[in-house]
């Protein structure tokens, strides 16, 4: 894969970020008296496409299916199990009312190491990765369990969350038969990615 190769994949997406970032934010918790526009209506199906339009959550559940890939199939799937398990335990703890401190910066961190993780892999452990995923798991359930929309509604959440995680492996296969590592490019669209959610939510 040449440069050029990775300027076409990596412009692309910190474009659209930037767009959608400077744009109102939705699906995620805002503050009383703010509008939650993406959820009014508590949808099953609303809950399967947020994880396909709300591009925190896209970006962060391909990057998990890219570093499961890499994993290989043992540790892939645990990886894959610890970010939805947590992603289930963070939404109820949210839908309890329980809320974790400075959730949009969380959220936007979460991306950028994720893409970190990925530049990195080789010199991450195993273990370091299963800790990080299931805390951005986490994190990401609790932002959704806040807005209190229902058993149904996380569920839909899940099963989204579990396509695009999915989905994430799967695109990793063409970009292993370019290069031996497809996830160092992945983490540097990843990364980019992360630093401009973090731009828009620090400063």
């Amino acid at each position: 894969m040449t440069f050029r190769d990775l300027t076409k994949t990596t412009v692309p997406l910190a474009t659209l970020t930037l767009v959608q970032s400077l744009s109102a934010h939705p699906g995620h918790y805002h503050p009383e008296g703010d509008q939650v526009d993406e959820f009014d209506t508590e949808s099953f199906f609303s809950a399967i496409a947020h994880p396909f339009t709300g591009l925190d959550h896209l970006v962060a559940a391909i990057a998990i299916g890219f570093l499961a890939y890499a994993m290989g199939r043992r540790m892939g799937l645990a990886l894959a199990a610890s970010f939805l398990g947590m992603l289930a335990i963070g939404s109820a703890v949210g839908r309890a009312g329980l809320g974790v401190p400075f959730l949009e910066q969380g959220l936007a961190l979460s991306v950028l190491g994720l893409g970190v993780m990925l530049m990195l892999y080789k010199n991450s452990s195993q273990a370091l990765r299963l800790g990080i995923v299931a805390a951005i798991g986490f994190w990401h359930g609790n932002a959704h369990g806040l807005e209190n929309a229902g058993g149904l509604f996380a569920m839909g959440l899940w099963l989204g969350t579990l396509l695009v995680v999915s989905l994430g492996a799967i695109i990793t296969l063409p970009f292993a038969q370019i290069t031996a590592s497809p996830w160092r490019y992945a983490g540097l669209a990843v990364g980019t990615a992360g630093c401009v959610f973090c731009a828009t939510h620090f400063v």
